[in-house]
């Protein structure tokens, strides 16, 4: 089978920080693959004839691919895309692990799960960032797959989320809102996983800048990907599962 070439074997002469921001841009777009892969043919081949950078060419990345008039379609756009992939499905998934969580420890110790103060806050908390990503999904596209120059930023605001996640876990609130069978949760949490599982699989598009990075010597098949993808809240599952536990 022959592989199909990858954006460095078609705009070689293309800077690749500059070549990775249109794409992205393009991806926010909905443009499809083969639009974009001709848009960087013209613009590797004006480079290569001119001498110059793209950067002086043609400017910003994202503006140049925003001026461009390519088709695209509402529904591939990178909002629309991460909004079926990791928005829905992380609702569902982390909702589904919350479960499972509150769960262990009870079945353990056959006992009713105790759903604490705390656990609420913590619920809220993971649960209403995957909601931001739902309702603000370009905006967490742009601080995930940010370009080099604004990725020590985005550090900033991830240890900041990490420390807030962080200071929640080590709240200590007791107070027991309300008891449930701890089975039941398990078996529905469980559940919740699986569907948010599925739906991301099926839901993971070929040709994103993620799917096929920019420098990678090889595009990475649809199936690793989707597998990739698709195994994040099953093995979060299991390792924080586990963990309820052992320490429940």
């Amino acid at each position: 089978m022959i592989d199909q070439p990858t954006v460095q074997d078609i705009a070689p002469y293309v800077d690749p920080a500059w070549r990775e921001a249109f794409q992205m841009a393009m991806f926010l777009r909905g443009v499809p693959t083969a639009a974009v892969s001709d848009a960087l043919v013209e613009v590797n081949d004006h480079i290569r004839a001119s001498g110059t950078s793209a950067q002086e060419a043609f400017g910003d990345a994202q503006h140049y691919a925003n001026s461009l008039s390519l088709p695209s379609s509402p529904s591939q756009r990178g909002g629309a895309v991460f909004r079926k992939m990791f928005a829905v499905p992380g609702i569902i998934g982390i909702t589904g692990v919350l479960l499972i969580t509150a769960a262990m420890g009870a079945l353990r110790h056959h006992t009713q799960a105790a759903i604490t103060v705390s656990y609420c806050l913590l619920s809220i908390l993971l649960i209403g960032a995957m909601v931001f990503v739902a309702v603000a999904p370009e905006a967490w596209i742009r601080a995930t797959f940010a370009t080099k120059a604004t990725k020590t930023s985005n550090r900033f605001v991830a240890l900041g989320w990490a420390s807030v996640f962080v200071i929640f876990c080590l709240i200590d609130i007791p107070y027991t809102v309300i008891s449930l069978p701890a089975l039941p949760l398990a078996v529905i949490g469980t559940l919740l996983v699986i569907v948010s599982s599925v739906i991301t699989l099926i839901n993971v598009p070929a040709d994103a800048p993620f799917s096929v990075p920019p420098n990678h010597p090889q595009p990475r098949r649809h199936w690793q990907v989707s597998l990739v993808f698709g195994l994040v809240f099953p093995v979060v599952a299991l390792v924080v599962g586990g963990l309820a536990w052992l320490l429940g």
